[in-house]
């Protein structure tokens, strides 16, 4: 009896640490003349990394005199490279289901309305738990002349610091968002620096996923 006591309560100990396990997500975009490129991080307590993907955001190759959208997207284990010959079939199937089968294409946007129900709870409910460690954005642009540039300044100023506002009210903030918007009037230019760090903890993406999986089978008993 006691060994079984001591084995249950050991599992409790184990379970709780990792229930209680902090990941930190990072996300680092920027933009410097025409290289951009934006990278995830998924840290354990910020220094073990456990995935980390590399996205060259747009990326323009011509087929056959006819520009495509490419990436290149690399991860810790291997360098996967998009093709445009994959989206077209994708899109090709898509304008057969919809022209042949109308039905089959009524029950693919009821899947696409389940996924963005399903999103809009998942995201919801991941927003309350998340704490936001850091927010810096850095803007540096330039217009071809004084007038345009302070134009740009002032409009990108403005959205950013609304949507600061609105952000606030969404996720807990460890420290205010540091946002700079700087103007540029020896050239026409426009870079962007963006660091954002977000905390949570394993227990919490559990509950997350759990949570979500319940909304969608009582939305699935609600339709029948």
């Amino acid at each position: 009896m006691t060994k079984w006591m001591i084995a249950i309560a050991a599992a409790a100990i184990v379970g709780f640490i990792f229930y209680r396990l902090k990941l930190f997500i990072r996300f680092r975009y920027y933009r410097i003349g025409g290289c951009d490129e934006l990278t995830v991080t998924v840290c354990l307590y910020q220094n073990y990394v456990l995935y980390q993907i590399r996205i060259p955001v747009i990326e323009m190759e011509t087929q056959k005199g006819i520009p495509d959208i490419v990436s290149e997207i690399e991860t810790n284990r291997e360098t996967v490279r998009t093709h445009p010959k994959r989206e077209y079939r994708f899109v090709s199937r898509l304008l057969t289901i919809y022209l042949k089968y109308p039905q089959r294409w009524k029950k693919v946007v009821k899947k696409l309305n389940d996924y963005n129900r399903a999103y809009s709870y998942y995201s919801g409910e991941f927003k309350k738990r998340v704490h936001c460690e850091k927010l810096d954005v850095s803007i540096c642009c330039g217009g071809e002349d004084a007038a345009m540039t302070a134009l740009m300044t002032g409009v990108l100023s403005a959205l950013i610091n609304w949507r600061s506002a609105a952000m606030k009210q969404e996720i807990h903030f460890v420290r205010p968002p540091q946002v700079t918007v700087r103007p540029c009037y020896s050239k026409a230019c426009f870079t962007v620096d963006f660091m954002c760090i977000l905390r949570l903890t394993v227990g919490d993406v559990m509950i997350t996923t759990i949570s979500t999986i319940n909304y969608n089978r009582k939305g699935a008993g609600n339709n029948v």
